[in-house]
């Protein structure tokens, strides 16, 4: 690593430690100071800004993966990392910049005169590093996933060329709002004076929100229902079949990820990007960007060897009530049904609500709870009553297992579903090596 950024990484360590007591703020106002004392790098390509509840990363990597097979110099700026910090900012095909790049835009930031960088978030940081590595690497295109909510994000300072919205679900109520309208409102506040937005199909609550939103800013809103037809999916043996038409045209793609979330996350990543670029943008393209794509984290497989011989499992971030009953779907297509479960949530989630989601849809032969690292509260106690009363038959483990990442990491939710033969479950829990260095 270099000399630059291990200091930037520093600094994030120490910001890290004060924002526990930090009060949120309007990242948006505070952004503008450090963007202006940094040149607004910002300005210097295009932007895709992308929010919502669920779906926010597969939409920013799948559109870059297109991009990138358009040959576009394209930067992604996504949340969370799962075992390097680079993964947040990446290379439209997933790949990291060059070091020389991080090493510049971490030099850049440290240098500012103008501002006493302690006094902003981990988060607005983290921000502006990846807005100067995006002018360092000279992109064409810059895509940014919200952090949270939009109107105030540390992000809405751009001035994007494409909006665009994903699945909108209750989360975050304490920042965001107690009800779907309240934060809708705050996610469609990324849609720009005169714009161009897209929409995925959303509660009716919600849908209104986000209309009334674009008609106040006069812009151009568009709906995945309102363009695509007959959108279907099958499972394959190396992941699923995406099949649907766009302004006519049939499309057939293949993808490594499966799940009916990820089809609907391919359709609006798809549609924003077709009604943008036009007849620029060949089928073809699209094809084999989404063929490409793959996300760690969503429903991603891997494959570990154990002295009782290979040992399968699915990483999944699912961590609302809709994300995960859309998880134990794609379980039952996967035709998964028997496994152990290693299960943990921050304390801002109902975890008998997610309990009843995952009794009534799938059956664990075995549940370990563990805590979701050490930045998010958690309940263990009411994680234990919720599985002890929902699963009353199935033996459960309370063993904290220590998830072991960078200093720097967020931690968000985690739902491991581990695909084990009942003889290698206490092999795989009792050697979490397995897992360190990745989550």
């Amino acid at each position: 690593m270099k000399f630059h950024t291990e200091k930037f990484f520093s600094l994030l360590d120490s910001v890290l430690s004060a924002e526990k007591s930090r009060s949120k703020t309007d990242s948006v106002e505070v952004m503008k100071i450090l963007a202006e004392a940094l040149g607004n790098p910002q300005n210097s390509y295009k932007i895709i800004h992308i929010t919502g509840s669920k779906g926010k990363g597969s939409v920013a990597t799948m559109s870059g993966e297109i991009l990138w097979q358009m040959g576009k110099k394209v930067g992604v700026f996504t949340s969370p990392h799962i075992s390097n910090f680079f993964q947040r900012i990446t290379l439209g095909n997933g790949d990291f910049f060059p070091d020389e790049i991080y090493e510049s835009a971490a030099e850049e930031l440290l240098s500012v005169t103008d501002c006493d960088l302690k006094t902003f978030s981990w988060f607005e940081l983290v921000t502006a590093f990846a807005l100067l590595c995006f002018r360092q690497a000279h992109c064409e295109f810059a895509i940014l996933e919200v952090g949270m909510g939009g109107r105030l994000d540390a992000t809405n300072i751009v001035e994007s060329d494409l909006s665009i919205i994903t699945n909108i679900e209750l989360e975050h109520k304490e920042f965001l709002g107690d009800r779907i309208e309240k934060i809708a409102w705050e996610k469609a506040g990324i849609i720009k004076p005169n714009g161009l937005a897209f929409s995925a199909n959303q509660q009716s609550e919600a849908e209104k929100v986000i209309r009334e939103r674009a008609k106040d800013q006069n812009a151009t809103l568009i709906f995945v229902k309102d363009e695509i037809e007959n959108p279907r999916w099958e499972n394959s043996m190396d992941g699923l079949n995406l099949s649907f038409e766009l302004s006519g045209e049939p499309y057939q793609i293949p993808m490594k990820a499966g799940g009916g979330r990820q089809c609907e996350n391919a359709l609006l990543a798809t549609l924003a990007l077709k009604k943008y670029f036009g007849s620029n943008l060949e089928k073809s393209t699209v094809t084999k960007g989404l063929a490409a794509w793959k996300l760690s984290g969503r429903f991603e497989i891997r494959h570990f060897s154990s002295p009782n011989g290979e040992v399968e499992i699915i990483l999944d971030g699912a961590h609302t009530e809709e994300s995960l009953l859309d998880l134990t779907k794609t379980l039952h297509h996967y035709r998964k049904t028997k496994f152990i479960l290693l299960f943990s949530c921050a304390k801002d989630k109902n975890p008998e609500n997610l309990c009843e989601i995952l009794a009534h849809n799938s059956s664990p032969e075995g549940i370990f709870l563990t805590r979701p690292g050490n930045f998010k509260k958690c309940d263990f106690p009411a994680m234990g009553r919720a599985f002890s009363k929902k699963f009353p038959h199935t033996p459960l483990f309370a063993k904290v297992v220590r998830l072991e990442c960078s200093a720097c990491t967020i931690y968000e939710d985690l739902v491991i579903v581990c695909f084990i033969n009942r003889s290698r479950a206490i092999t795989f829990i009792c050697a979490p090596l397995h897992l360190k260095g990745y989550i």
